[in-house]
């Protein structure tokens, strides 16, 4: 829609804001769950990785 259409009505002005601030907001909290869930994945495999890199003498049988 071309910008001056919008601005004819204040109807058609109120409801495209709304309707972006909507959208802008929904965006930016799936932003944030994105990166909470990137956060979590990358800090499981820090913690895979340190656990891995541990002396593992008590956990494994020493081989014959």
């Amino acid at each position: 829609l071309p910008f001056s259409a919008l601005s004819q009505s204040k109807k058609g002005t109120a409801f495209p804001k709304h309707f972006r601030a909507k959208q802008e907001a929904s965006l930016l909290w799936r932003c944030q769950r994105h990166a909470q869930n990137v956060a979590a994945i990358n800090g499981l495999v820090e913690s895979q990785a340190a656990f891995n890199e541990m002396p593992q003498t008590s956990q494994r049988a020493p081989s014959p």
